[in-house]
């Protein structure tokens, strides 16, 4: 996003400096929501690998033995 900020402060004039400025700010929000995307991703991995593994084995197990 910095470098389309910059890109668009390089117009003439003042024409763009308020759409440059919103770009700059707009960043620090993309960064956060990519952030918060991959905890999600690792954390649903984790949990998917520790919780839901083990329960269906105890769940094939149960099953097996009727």
């Amino acid at each position: 996003m910095s470098a389309a900020s910059i890109a668009i402060t390089a117009l003439p004039g003042d024409i763009a400096t308020p759409v440059a400025s919103q770009l700059s700010s707009l960043s620090g929000y993309l960064l956060a929501i990519l952030s918060v995307i991959y905890l999600e991703k690792h954390l649903l991995t984790i949990i998917g690998y520790f919780l839901v593994e083990p329960v269906a084995i105890l769940f094939s197990e149960y099953y097996f033995y009727l």
